[in-house]
């Protein structure tokens, strides 16, 4: 299956993509896993591996390169090829370590409802105590002395609501351009990170990956979500759209027209933005196991069976927030709804809204960092995939939407 996902990506992105790729095709694809399907065994090593990173410092280097320019690749069309790349810098740390494991995901939007019971936690950690500076001391972070340790606050030992796989399916159907991909994308992805970290984490500000968990749901955001982001339409391959964002000039700190042609990542001057969507292709051969099968039904010829409670949503609603299910032409790059059999949420619980960013201390700081009037399209954006989301969450309970995906 990995390898015919590979032969796949190399014939689309040859064929059909606006840039061909300038780098050789990848003559192996690695492979990138959900970690709540691993074994124990394969946690458990990974666990390990991150331990001995944490150590060496190898975390914090990534960590600070993050911080240092956050405001440069957070308030741009840089924000996606980034982010991406910074994984992929993580798993060359590890490849030091043991070459045949790589950087796990996190699929939080299946936990969205009671975050703090994923399994995740056991593994990475829960939350520090005000006497400790907030400083995880618990999973793998137990009896590890660091020089910097990673800070998570949480109130009374709960995470606020995280965004459902409705809306992450919602965001994919109505993401036809980069910038809106961008302006959703980046929206729903800072729950999660303003949910893990709380007024004192690391998740909540500049330094978030110095916290490991920043990799493994980022690797859910830019490999799992955006690959489906590309596959679904030739035109986002490599967006030509890009160049209608702005991005910084890393040597005045102005704003300046993005150009997908000719454009370089952030500190990795030597990496062009448009190799960074040439899936398959240079250094870029790690895939998730679900694009491997998404990619492999979509060749098949299977399409998504849709929840019952999806499919009998008024057309009115799958118009406004699911066009692809409204024309009935979709695919399983259009589809983030993992079947989890309709006898879920048979209370009907109502869909929860998580919290407004303007709710909370640490969402106000964050929508401030944003706040800059020679570049509206970030704070703009921000708000804009914040009321999108309010907007889907009131229609699906105003029209009596069951969700199967809360217990």
């Amino acid at each position: 299956m990995v390898e015919r996902a590979r032969l796949y990506l190399i014939d689309r992105f040859t064929t059909n993509a606006d840039i061909k790729p300038s780098k050789p095709p990848c003559v192996q694809l690695k492979l990138r896993r959900d970690f709540k399907c691993m074994s124990e065994e394969e946690r458990q090593k990974f666990v390990d591996i991150i331990r001995r990173l944490y150590l060496d410092r190898s975390m914090d280097m990534l960590g600070d390169i993050h911080a240092r320019h956050w405001g440069t690749v957070h308030k741009s069309a840089e924000f996606s090829p980034f982010h991406r790349y910074i994984i992929y810098k993580l798993e060359e740390k590890i490849a030091t370590i043991d070459p045949t494991v790589t950087v796990p995901y996190w699929s939080d939007p299946y936990d969205f409802s009671a975050p703090e019971k994923s399994i995740l936690f056991k593994y990475f950690g829960t939350y520090g105590q005000h006497v400790d500076g907030f400083c995880v001391k618990d999973g793998l972070f137990t009896g590890l002395n660091l020089t910097r340790c990673v800070r998570r606050q949480w109130y009374d030992g709960k995470m606020p609501t995280l965004e459902s796989p409705e809306m992450v399916t919602s965001w994919l159907q109505r993401s036809t351009d980069f910038p809106t991909g961008v302006a959703l994308h980046g929206g729903s992805h800072f729950v999660p990170h303003l949910a893990v970290g709380g007024y004192a984490g690391d998740m909540s500000v500049e330094t978030a990956a110095h916290d490991i968990l920043f990799y493994m749901f980022h690797q859910y955001y830019t490999e799992v979500l955006t690959y489906k982001l590309q596959l679904k339409d030739d035109r986002l391959l490599t967006p030509l759209s890009y160049n209608l964002m702005s991005r910084v000039d890393t040597t005045t700190g102005a704003y300046k027209t993005a150009n997908i042609y000719t454009d370089v990542l952030t500190h990795w001057t030597n990496v062009t933005i448009a190799e960074v969507f040439h899936l398959g292709f240079g250094e870029f051969c790690s895939i998730s196991d679900r694009s491997v099968l998404d990619i492999n039904r979509h060749l098949n010829g299977e399409r998504p069976v849709l929840p019952n409670a999806i499919q009998e949503l008024p057309q009115m609603v799958k118009t406004l927030f699911f066009p692809a299910f409204a024309s009935d032409n979709y695919t399983w790059f259009d589809v983030e709804l993992d079947d989890t059999g309709d006898d879920c949420n048979p209370g009907c619980k109502p869909v929860p809204k998580f919290q407004a960013y303007s709710d909370t201390p640490h969402g106000i700081r964050m929508m401030r960092g944003f706040d800059d009037n020679s570049n509206p399209l970030s704070i703009n954006g921000l708000a804009l995939s914040q009321m999108y989301m309010f907007a889907l969450t009131d229609a699906l309970n105003m029209m009596g939407y069951c969700s199967p995906f809360i217990p």
